[in-house]
């Protein structure tokens, strides 16, 4: 039984790695720095930062977003008033840069263009009244966030460095801490007034970064608005034998570490990774798989997959963090996703490509019960996207931020009931959203209505 779980964890765990093996090259932007852009593929303005986690330099991305909406403005500001909404953190999957979040974040300020709102003190339609920041993050060795002189394992920098997704989860808390929430109200400097900034942050993620989400949220609600899930893998840590993970790594998994990376940046072979992960080839290009293999030559990328593949899973205490710890009985550790998920104390949305070979529908009709399992009044809803595969944020970002939006502007009381697909002459909830390559149908479904093929169910049941 064992063997089983194991293998099929490392095909789903290998899959979602190699179709998703984009990074970027060490970052030139200073720390402490920022640089400010307009792109052709995203009018929205987005700069670029860094900052440090546990010395080493890490980069990130932020866009301010407005999101107009049928409501009023409070008749007490003469001028349009900027409300807050939770700021929002785009979470990447394995090995992608915050580019692959760029036409999420251009989508759902282009359906927000759509909407405006009336001030009561004026005749004639004001700007968007509320706004956001939308954060993008590199992990620790992918993207742009790499130590300082890479050099296969063997630099000080290095040394005793592991990637794993314990590493993510702890930068990622740190980003949320020191950047994110701190600094809100200089990013929204622009606006014409501003109000107190929210403390918390929604998290959107795709993949591992689905994964890392749920961790986070379950080790820090205090910081966690929401949680909303894009193909979320089940799966992370494969905690192989003969090695910690911790650089610089021995000869045997270093030398298969090497031969596996060099075999998944081939040209070829990304080529049909993505379009195995891709249901339409028109949404990614020859430009792209030359962006993926310019990336892996990164001098730490052999040490730090060597290091992904032999590190064990994410773990959380079984005790609040404020419980008084105990020398004698320690406690144990929590490292099933499902068992995070249960202790989830926010509202989780799951958006799914119906048409992901490895993160199918049917690990989401099983998120969806371990959801379920928890006190009364939290919400949990699932949306599924067809004609769609692994990466929704990327091939079909109009649906996802069509879904996204109104969850978004939504208070907690509020997300059980609003109509994240409207169709009022539909009975099946389904509506459609077209994409430059295609329409997605969007359909809301129960756990129970998630159709489960026997492949599907012993997926499920094993992995």
């Amino acid at each position: 039984m064992k063997i089983i779980r194991k293998t099929l964890q490392l095909t789903i765990w290998l899959s979602a790695c190699l179709v998703t093996s984009y990074s970027y090259s060490n970052s030139n932007v200073p720390v402490g720095k920022s640089s400010a852009r307009n792109t052709e593929t995203s009018p929205v303005p987005i700069s670029s930062h860094t900052f440090l986690f546990r010395s080493h330099p890490i980069t990130y991305e932020t866009a301010v977003v407005r999101f107009p909406t049928k409501i009023a403005v409070p008749p007490q500001s003469p001028t349009t008033q900027y409300r807050d909404v939770s700021p929002v953190l785009l979470l990447n999957g394995f090995g992608v840069g915050s580019f692959h979040q760029h036409r999420l974040i251009r989508a759902l300020q282009q359906q927000s263009d759509q909407s405006t709102v009336t001030d009561k003190n004026s005749n004639r339609d004001e700007p968007a009244s509320l706004a956001t920041i939308i954060y993008t993050l590199d992990y620790l060795g992918q993207g742009r966030s790499w130590p300082v002189d890479s050099n296969d394992g063997q630099s000080e920098a290095e040394l005793g460095l592991r990637y794993c997704g314990q590493t993510w989860v702890d930068q990622i808390v740190a980003f949320l801490e020191t950047i994110v929430l701190p600094a809100r109200e200089s990013c929204f400097s622009s606006t014409r007034h501003y109000t107190a900034p929210p403390e918390r942050v929604h998290l959107v993620g795709n993949s591992v970064g689905g994964h890392l989400a749920v961790f986070v949220a379950a080790l820090r609600p205090d910081l966690v608005a929401s949680v909303i899930l894009l193909n979320a893998t089940p799966v992370w840590g494969l905690n192989l034998p003969g090695w910690t993970g911790h650089l610089p790594a021995p000869f045997l998994p270093k030398t298969i570490g090497r031969f596996l990376f060099d075999q998944i940046r081939n040209l070829n072979t990304i080529e049909q990774y993505l379009a195995a992960a891709y249901v339409h080839r028109e949404a990614f290009d020859a430009t792209l798989m030359q962006q993926i293999r310019a990336c892996t030559e990164n001098q730490g990328g052999h040490a730090a997959f060597a290091s992904i593949l032999w590190s064990p899973p994410v773990t959380l205490p079984t005790k609040p963090n404020d419980a008084p710890s105990n020398t004698k009985n320690d406690y144990k550790k929590i490292n099933a996703f499902d068992e995070a998920l249960s202790r989830l104390e926010c509202d989780v949305l799951l958006c799914f490509g119906a048409d992901d070979p490895w993160c199918k529908p049917a690990f989401a009709a099983r998120m969806l019960r371990a959801l379920g399992q928890r006190p009364t009044g939290k919400v949990q809803r699932y949306v599924e996207l067809s004609s769609v595969g692994h990466c929704p944020n990327h091939e079909a970002p109009n649906a996802v931020a069509y879904v996204l939006l109104p969850w978004l502007l939504s208070s907690n009381a509020q997300r059980q009931q609003i109509a994240l697909v409207p169709a009022p002459l539909s009975e099946d909830k389904r509506t459609s959203v077209r994409e430059t390559w295609g329409v997605t149908e969007l359909t809301e479904r129960q756990a129970d209505d998630i159709s489960l093929s026997l492949v599907d169910r012993l997926a499920v049941l094993f992995v």
